[in-house]
């Protein structure tokens, strides 16, 4: 898909925890029923790390994105917690936030689906998030193709199956 750029194991074990560690610290989901936390203006301190390595990564995004100067600062940047079997109804990211938007992965790993917006027939193309992958998408895969994560306990691609835990995922976009 054009524009869809995944980056396995982009962040380390110990920049996840990291991460984690300032969700929790945050106090986000202390409520059982909390799933989402979004966060307008300036980035949580705790991010400004992952920010920073995927401001540096090469191939990321187009230059124009990738060089623009805050890439993600004054975003709306969100953080969903999924428990086992949970998932997010097929989307397109509103067009009122910028080309170029973030996905970052934790704790476990899931399967999301992209299908083409215009198209009615059943093309569908699968992508595994693992904790510590980053996923961009830009242009055609931002504007032109829904993406979801249905609501499953376990996730078959090809010959592998992925039991679902509990799963962080932090997506960053730009106002």
């Amino acid at each position: 898909i054009s524009g869809l750029i995944l980056y396995e194991n982009l962040l380390t074990h110990e920049q996840q925890n990291e991460l984690i560690n300032g969700i929790i610290e945050a106090n986000y989901f202390d409520n059982p029923e909390s799933n989402q936390a979004m966060c307008f203006g300036t980035l949580p301190s705790f991010l400004l790390n992952a920010v920073e390595i995927i401001s540096h990564t090469p191939g990321l995004f187009p230059d124009g994105i990738q060089n623009r100067k805050p890439l993600f600062d004054q975003a709306c940047s969100i953080i969903n917690l999924y428990k086992p079997g949970e998932g997010i109804t097929s989307h397109v990211d509103l067009p009122r936030f910028e080309d170029g938007i973030v996905v970052i992965s934790l704790l476990s790993s899931c399967v999301m689906q992209f299908k083409p917006l215009s198209d009615i027939s059943d093309i569908e193309q699968d992508v595994i998030l693992r904790p510590g992958s980053v996923l961009a998408l830009s242009g055609s895969s931002r504007y032109n193709w829904t993406h979801g994560i249905e609501e499953n306990e376990i996730d078959e691609v090809g010959d592998e199956k992925i039991v679902r835990n509990i799963r962080v995922s932090v997506t960053l976009r730009k106002m």
